[in-house]
């Protein structure tokens, strides 16, 4: 049976540091929802963009006004829906597009490779740039982090003792999959490797262009869900709540709650349309909230909470973590910034 108080990372921090540190995970956890939302938005942006430039549809490439509304005429209406029932359908389909897309990747990337000779793909195999290392960092905390999911997946399973055993074949799967997919697309292409490694793929084949678009189409319907949890906090909170609920609990003022909701979709539409570099920006939040969550937090409490009873092994570990996650997250951050801000990056 499932706990009828499932823990989350926000009691399990209230209940080891207090009430500043369950806030903080609060506001980091708005922020990395709001930032995974701005990302499928940067995300489907610069995908419309690729296909209209694609086409040579002079009138509308590189027409940032057009392409904002566009998208923001699809997820707004959506944003008003407050059930996540409702978006499992999407969710669900933007997962099957997410593995049809990477089959399709897969086969362009061998088919590369089958083209090339073994000295070239030999040579590639040697490059390294360890200037690269934050970025790369960021980024990959971004892919794997789950922290904010973790209390409440393993809660609602009927057998919550099977989840480290599920969790660890997951995770192995997982990193075999983002170090084998990464790996041959960069051998595919080298230098031209595409920031986001679907432009590498013909425009003029339908069948890929379909494939990517069904799939940003899926992300796009299932985008609120992104931001329920951050609607709910808000609307919710003590300060902001007698504006959205009577004190019967029944909702109230729907155009105070409609229009906050649209003038954030806006906000996050517009930022998405200004910003540059789509590494740069997961990477920004990778190596920000994201190391915090990921490495800081859990580090952090694991030693207030076991430091009695922990072996010296996971506190040297621990020890030598710590310092390596802080200069990582805050060389990302640099990094992240310093690319989103200077013209010479494009």
């Amino acid at each position: 049976m499932n706990s009828p108080n499932p823990l989350n990372v926000q009691l399990v921090t209230k209940k080891i540091l207090g009430a500043g540190g369950k806030l903080s995970v609060e506001i980091s956890l708005i922020i990395m929802q709001i930032g995974i939302a701005i990302a499928i938005l940067i995300f489907a942006t610069k995908f419309l963009n690729y296909v209209l430039c694609g086409f040579q549809l002079s009138e509308y490439c590189n027409n940032n006004l057009m392409i904002g509304i566009a998208v923001a005429l699809v997820v707004i209406p959506l944003s008003f829906i407050s059930n996540m029932h409702y978006f499992y359908y999407p969710s669900l389909l933007a997962t099957f597009f997410i593995l049809a897309n990477i089959t399709q990747q897969f086969v362009y990337n061998f088919k590369n490779l089958s083209h090339m000779d073994w000295s070239t793909i030999s040579h590639s195999f040697g490059q390294f740039k360890l200037s690269e290392l934050p970025g790369f960092f960021g980024v990959a905390t971004y892919a794997f982090e789950g922290i904010g999911v973790i209390f409440s997946v393993r809660s609602s399973m009927q057998r919550p003792e099977k989840f480290s055993k599920i969790l660890s074949i997951q995770m192995t799967l997982i990193t075999f999959l983002y170090t084998v997919f990464p790996a041959t697309s960069q051998l595919a292409y080298g230098d031209n490797t595409q920031e986001i490694i679907l432009f590498n793929l013909p425009i003029d084949n339908h069948l890929c262009l379909s494939i990517q678009s069904l799939y940003v189409i899926a992300q796009l319907f299932g985008f609120p869900v992104q931001l329920l949890p951050v609607f709910n906090i808000m609307e919710n909170s003590k300060s902001l709540r007698g504006y959205f609920y009577d004190r019967k609990g029944q909702p109230k003022n729907p155009l105070l709650k409609f229009g906050i909701r649209i003038i954030m979709i806006v906000a996050m539409v517009t930022i998405a349309l200004t910003t540059k570099s789509f590494n740069s920006f997961l990477n920004l939040l990778g190596s920000g909230v994201f190391v915090y969550l990921g490495y800081v937090l859990p580090i952090i409490l694991y030693h207030m909470y076991f430091r009695k009873r922990a072996s010296k092994f996971f506190t040297g570990l621990n020890i030598v973590a710590f310092p390596i996650s802080v200069v990582l997250g805050i060389l990302g951050i640099y990094m992240s910034i310093k690319d989103m801000v200077d013209p010479s990056s494009e």
